[in-house]
């Protein structure tokens, strides 16, 4: 590849967010001054949704009335997936809960333990379609965790009533407020509170651009955690001469279909194998319905790529190179190479685990680092909805002695004179 061409497929669709703050910035300044008030009107401006302020909490009843709707087996289909999801989580917790506690010297103790946060708020989009998976990747961690308040917004259709399904997955994934709002006004109602909305702590979910504008506007704004970047989804497809060249085909398509600024990338060192699926991509696009068929023909130009590498080391360098949201490896000893793809935000393994498992029924969780975030930030795992503790306890004289003369020291050399006086003046 050229530089040119590099830069174009490891930059992806990026976007200049300085337009999009300087558009929201009026919008949350006004959600702060008139609350209810200002979100109901909004919802009209934007969304061509009819609220009144006390219509923005979804009800009991409401929720009551849409699970009783949900046809049998797509409960069943929730219901299946979010087991996988709370396991996942749950071995999580498991593995996390007790912390630790090291004497690192006699009579000194120096540990950590994770706690929850107490407040979040759930970001999930309902405008063109329908995202019951965002529900219960989101809503199921955080119940695990033990967030004691749990929150979260989603657009309203134009009747003013959420989809059933959206209320369905939120129930049984112990969601336990629901407001009609969306956009950069409804991130501001949850970050600063309303007459109707408890503000939260954090706010995670992917949505439009205006919504990210208004997450990075609000971490300036007051102490609020607005998580990891996600952008447009985007996968790398991590393939060998032993790889189903038909499967490889959907497997490249499987994130590119999101949207036209989403990306599928296939790295492999069997050119027979790209030369196949370059030859047969396109007829397999134009079979896929609309508005699918339109994103996948215009990422597959704009940021998709097909590269060849020498070997198999060189084709991990890049897939760690371009650290994707998604890696789906296929390769001659694919655990190996798995693990040695340190940079992306999931890494599935095998011609059996499609990228479409992890999106929804696996147990992982779908919400992940987009655009090369995944060199420094994780997905949302349980540590997303925790926050880790240090802790320390010195028993006995002998360890005060131990690590208070060189503390002493260092307060002295900083210009602490009270640390320092902490130490050498204290009675024990």
């Amino acid at each position: 590849m050229s530089e040119a061409e590099k830069q174009q497929i490891f930059g992806r669709n990026q976007h200049d967010l300085s337009s999009f703050i300087e558009a929201v910035r009026p919008i949350v300044d006004d959600v702060r001054e008139r609350g209810d008030q200002a979100l109901v009107d909004y919802e009209a401006k934007f969304n061509q949704v009819t609220l009144k302020p006390d219509q923005l909490l979804v009800t009991q009843a409401e929720i009551k009335k849409a699970v009783d709707e949900v046809d049998a087996d797509v409960h069943k289909t929730l219901e299946a997936c979010i087991e996988n999801v709370e396991a996942h989580n749950k071995a999580a917790l498991k593995a996390y809960a007790g912390g630790f506690m090291e004497e690192v010297q006699e009579g000194v103790l120096s540990g950590e333990r994770l706690t929850p946060l107490d407040s979040i708020g759930l970001y999930v989009p309902g405008a063109k379609n329908t995202f019951p998976s965002t529900v219960y990747m989101l809503g199921v961690p955080a119940k695990v965790a033990g967030i004691k308040h749990r929150s979260m917004i989603t657009q309203a259709r134009a009747d003013g009533s959420v989809n059933p399904v959206t209320l369905c997955a939120a129930h049984l994934s112990g969601i336990d407020q629901i407001y009609k709002i969306s956009g950069a006004h409804g991130v501001a109602g949850l970050a600063f509170g309303t007459q109707t909305i408890d503000p939260v702590g954090k706010i995670l979910g992917p949505g439009g651009m205006y919504a990210l504008a208004a997450k990075l506007l609000l971490q300036q704004y007051r102490m609020i955690d607005t998580g990891f970047p996600a952008g447009p989804s985007e996968s790398i497809v991590l393939v060998d001469d032993t790889s189903d060249y038909n499967n490889t085909i959907w497997d490249v398509l499987n994130e590119a279909e999101h949207g036209a600024d989403s990306a599928g990338v296939l790295v492999t060192t069997d050119e027979d194998l790209a030369k196949y699926v370059r030859d047969n991509l396109p007829k397999v696009i134009d079979g896929l319905p609309s508005p699918q068929r339109e994103y996948c023909q215009q990422n597959m130009t704009a940021c998709s790529a097909i590269i060849i590498a020498e070997n198999i080391e060189q084709a991990i360098e890049i897939c760690n190179d371009y650290a994707a949201e998604h890696v789906l490896v296929k390769t001659k000893d694919a655990e190996q190479v798995a693990e040695q793809i340190i940079h992306a935000g999931a890494v599935l393994i095998g011609e059996m685990t499609p990228n479409t498992l992890g999106n929804f029924s696996l147990g992982l969780n779908h919400s992940l680092p987009t655009g090369g975030a995944a060199k420094t930030f994780s997905g949302a795992s349980l540590l997303e909805f925790m926050k880790a503790q240090q802790i320390g306890h010195v028993k006995t004289t002998s360890g005060f002695d131990k690590v208070g003369k060189p503390a002493a020291h260092m307060a002295r050399l900083e210009g602490f004179p009270a640390h320092e006086y902490a130490i050498t003046k204290r009675k024990i």
